[in-house]
Formats: C-alpha cells, sequence, structure tokens
C-alpha cells in the first residue's frame, strides 16, 4: 500500500482509475519499492479487474441494492446487457426484487452442513433473508447443524429459534412452491 501513496503523493496517478495505468518500471522506481514489491500491486490491480455481475452491481451503490438484489439479478441475467435491457416488470420478477418470504429476517448458520454454506447463504438471500455471522438479538433464526458450538448455546440463551439444517431445506422448498 505504501507505493500506491508514493505514487498518489508525486502525482503518478489521481483518479481511481489511472492505477490500471501503472506499469512496474514506474513504481520500481518508486523510493523503498523494489523490484518484487511492484510486480506484486500489478499483479494485484490486475486481479481486481475481474469481478463478479453481482459484486459490480452492489459496488454501485445504487439506493435499495444491497448485496442480497444485486446477487438476485446477477443470477437472473448473468451479464450487464440483458440487465440494462430489463423493464421495470422483468425486474420485479427477480426474486429480492419482489416481495419475499424471508425478507428482513436474518439467519445464522453454525456447526457442520452437508453442503457449504455460501450455497445455504444463497438460497436464504435468494428469499430475502439477512445471513450473519454471529448471534444477536436481532436473529431471527439460528440453522444448527451438527456440532454447532457457541452460536447455538447463544441462541437458546436469547431464545431464539433454532432449526436443523432438514427444517431449512423444507423452508426452502415450502418458499418455491408458495411462488
Amino acid at each position: 500500500m505504501h507505493g500506491l501513496y508514493r505514487a498518489l503523493d508525486i502525482g503518478f496517478i489521481s483518479t481511481p482509475a489511472e492505477l490500471y495505468q501503472l506499469q512496474q518500471p514506474q513504481l520500481s522506481a518508486l523510493e523503498r519499492m523494489g523490484e518484487k514489491s511492484a510486480s506484486n500491486l500489478i499483479q494485484a490491480l490486475a486481479k481486481s479487474k475481474a469481478t463478479t455481475l453481482g459484486r459490480f452491481l452492489f459496488a454501485l451503490g445504487i439506493r435499495e441494492v444491497g448485496e442480497t438484489t444485486a446477487q438476485s439479478l446477477a443470477r437472473r441475467y448473468g451479464d450487464l446487457g440483458p440487465l440494462m435491457q430489463a423493464d421495470e416488470e422483468a425486474l420485479l420478477e427477480v426474486p429480492d426484487v419482489a416481495d419475499q418470504p424471508l425478507k428482513g429476517k436474518t439467519f445464522v448458520l453454525t456447526g457442520s452442513l452437508s453442503r457449504p454454506r455460501s450455497q445455504f447463504k444463497e438460497e436464504l438471500q435468494a428469499l430475502g433473508a439477512k445471513v450473519a455471522g454471529s448471534v444477536s438479538k436481532i436473529t431471527a433464526c439460528v440453522v444448527a447443524g451438527a456440532a454447532a458450538g457457541s452460536k447455538l448455546a447463544k441462541a437458546r440463551e436469547l431464545g431464539i429459534k433454532v432449526i436443523s439444517e432438514d427444517e431449512l431445506i423444507e423452508l426452502f422448498e415450502s418458499s418455491v412452491e408458495a411462488r
């Protein structure tokens, strides 16, 4: 990061977009920036160019388009072009843009589950839920897999509803049927 600050200080760049025009020889010439550091920085900048549509949409900072809505739009349209061509009626058909059964509810996943947590998180978000990493008084439900520990104990202490993975899958199925 020091190299970026130095590049700003001496006028190599003045806008964030100019970061992507920096070259390794320019950076290597900076004070306390060796060839290896410059190479690592160039690689990190190149890697940052590749992002998902969902992350891109979220990064735009559109009012009412949070991480969940952005992911739903990305899943539905797959690319920016079709999304830009969608009319209001089509957008309202996208999960998280229309009414959702779990909208505003916070879930926490704990313990060992049969699938990666990211898959359960995506399904919950598609139904409007938020998925948190810790239990608090605003948590609506905790999904407890095998060997659940402190999160399960905290949920019980706070009187928060606890369900199994099987119950979560039933919730997904009933939500799909209700649509």
